[in-house]
């Protein structure tokens, strides 16, 4: 996993529900400077709650271990952010609600239109990923005990794909 070296290196720092990373990003007068990248490890449930607890003692805690950086905002990357799972999930469904907290940046074409299917797969499934193309067999073989494990299979056989999407916390102070 890709955390493990952010980790080691002292760079992801993990911080109750969600992990984060020290970065600078740049969109103009209202979001520029230091922010923090949220990662959601795939362990446990995502709860709202658990969500704004883990925020607010980053906020705390980088603001006491960094003070030469004053925070902008916070960024996330991911399959939890495509605003398609909306069309499955329940609109209370801790996913959705989590999604609500962000505001989005437009998408950007993938290079490879697998890649956030490969991860939702990976990450939000936790299934093996087969190093080829998802087949019809490959997907009959995905458990459908989940609202989310059908929501993937059914998007998958429209010919659809899931996109990583990237947005700014909207409320964190």
């Amino acid at each position: 996993m890709w955390t493990a070296p952010l980790r080691f290196r002292g760079a992801e720092y993990e911080i109750g529900r969600h992990g984060y990373t020290r970065t600078q990003l740049g969109l103009g007068d209202e979001v520029s400077g230091h922010v923090l990248s949220m990662h959601i490890p795939p362990s446990g449930a995502l709860d709202v709650h658990a969500s704004e607890q883990s925020v607010a003692a980053a906020v705390e805690s980088f603001g006491r271990w960094f003070p030469e950086e004053p925070l902008s905002g916070f960024v996330c990357h991911s399959w939890l952010l495509d605003p398609q799972l909306a069309e499955y999930l329940r609109p209370d469904s801790n996913i959705i609600r989590f999604q609500q907290r962000f505001e989005l940046l437009p998408l950007l074409p993938p290079e490879d239109p697998a890649d956030g299917d490969r991860d939702l797969l990976r990450l939000g499934l936790q299934l093996p990923v087969p190093a080829d193309a998802l087949t019809d067999e490959g997907l009959a073989r995905i458990p459908q005990d989940t609202t989310l494990q059908r929501a993937f299979v059914t998007h998958l056989r429209a010919g659809r794909h899931w996109h990583h999407r990237s947005g700014m916390l909207k409320q964190w102070r």
